[in-house]
């Protein structure tokens, strides 16, 4: 049963992972094609990870206390749904609907079957196929991210929306099918509603103050948060970057390609590490190096596009590390409900992270530049108030991935050197008792 279980599952993520390739690398191209500027692209997105904070953790809950296909299966709909929708679109106000609505469907998919596979199987299982799971999820994205960049690029933009759309629904049917035995909903007649209830709120209750009750999994919340905030103005806008350099459409997908090659091999490697805080320190800084060095050749792709690759090597192990390390300390009645609350965690970061960076490509307002003029000389108030460029902001989130890494580390070796400590006043108490009684 394990074992069919996790066939079910690698093939439901797969699917899911090859929706989204259809659109992935042509998102903000899409957009910005659609007349929206660059800083309300951000604001679109932003929609989307407002609606995901929102959901995240009632819908988590909901995995918890109804059952977590139903509410999965339930996700895939409405998400498919939202990629037709969003492919019909032309404006500001239609693309910010689009991305709230979608943000249900990914709040309710996020987390379940993962919560489902690990519950069955356990922590340390579910690392592994998680991981594996990254991989296939990468190589099913390959050809999807191809063929949607040259759909884009030859048909038109909206096209890779309305294919993934339809592989959407294939998840939805694969998923009903494979994960038929899982599907039962643990509360069905109308008479039980009474009882859900209760159950939901103690759901959400129990698993957020799990989250603040155990030093882990506020270490957990803290680097999540941290790694967030960094990279998600990377994932926004490293399309329009690479594109600016090398001028077409297409090209993005083969790129697209080479991060899913990337980040195949950070999974590969994920399966040899233990979910530890070392370990996760270990895995920022090999996020962070890269990022901090893309803006040392600014203008020279190959060597941009080398460091950016390089930095998906430790995206790739990130994943399935930190997630073995939370769900160590996340009891199975509210796996779910833990999680989500973490991912909310993580989505308020990725908001902050986009307003920041947002706010670093703009030119300061008059009023702090006058501020800064009183305390600095006028060439360094134009460098600091006349925008950074989108390199410079990923080396400054660089900074923050590093920073954040050394930090894990610390902690973890502060962590072993307690546990020495406690185990050797363990042991020098056993001596003594001993000595006394002979």
């Amino acid at each position: 049963m394990d074992r069919r279980l996790i066939n079910s599952y690698l093939l439901v993520k797969s699917l899911e992972r090859a929706a989204s390739g259809w659109f992935f690398s042509t998102y903000v191209l899409f957009l910005l094609a659609n007349g929206l500027t660059a800083a309300q692209a951000t604001q679109v997105n932003m929609a989307y990870m407002l609606g995901n904070f929102v959901f995240n953790l009632p819908t988590g809950a909901l995995g918890d206390v109804l059952g977590n296909v139903p509410v999965y299966l339930s996700g895939a709909v409405i998400l498919g749904t939202g990629f037709f929708a969003y492919g019909l679109g032309h404006s500001f106000a239609f693309f910010f609907a689009c991305e709230g609505a979608s943000a249900v469907g990914g709040a309710l998919m996020s987390n379940a079957l993962e919560a489902l596979l690990t519950n069955e199987i356990g922590v340390d299982r579910a690392k592994n196929v998680k991981a594996q799971a990254g991989i296939y999820g990468a190589i099913a994205s390959m050809p999807t991210a191809l063929a949607g960049a040259f759909v884009g690029a030859t048909v038109g933009l909206e096209y890779p929306w309305f294919l993934a759309s339809v592989t959407m629904l294939a998840c939805f049917i694969v998923g009903a099918v494979v994960l038929k035995e899982h599907h039962t909903v643990r509360h069905t007649r109308l008479a039980s509603v009474v009882q859900v209830f209760p159950k939901f709120g103690a759901s959400i209750k129990g698993g957020t103050v799990l989250i603040f009750s155990k030093k882990p999994l506020i270490y957990s919340a803290m680097i999540l948060m941290a790694l967030a905030v960094a990279t998600q103005a990377i994932n926004m806008f490293w399309a329009p970057i690479f594109k600016e350099e090398a001028g077409a459409t297409w090209w993005m997908g083969a790129l697209w390609v080479a991060i899913a090659a990337f980040s195949i091999v950070g999974a590969q490697l994920s399966k040899r590490l233990k979910a530890n805080l070392v370990t996760i320190g270990c895995i920022l800084l090999a996020i962070g190096i890269p990022l901090i060095m893309t803006n040392i050749f600014p203008h020279v792709i190959w060597v941009t596009c080398s460091l950016f690759l390089a930095h998906e090597i430790g995206r790739g192990m990130w994943l399935p590390v930190v997630d073995a390390y939370a769900n160590t300390y996340i009891a199975n009645d509210v796996r779910n409900t833990a999680n989500s609350t973490l991912e909310s965690f993580e989505v308020l970061a990725r908001w902050a992270g986009l307003w920041a960076a947002g706010t670093l490509t703009q030119k300061a307002p008059q009023w702090l530049v006058d501020v800064l003029t009183m305390v600095l000389d006028p060439k360094t108030v134009t460098e600091l108030t006349s925008g950074f460029s989108l390199l410079t902001v990923w080396e400054l989130c660089g900074l923050v991935v590093f920073a954040a890494g050394l930090i894990a580390i610390w902690l973890g070796v502060r962590v072993k050197v307690f546990a020495l400590v406690l185990t050797a006043q363990y042991q020098v108490k056993s001596y003594v008792k001993k000595l006394k009684e002979a």
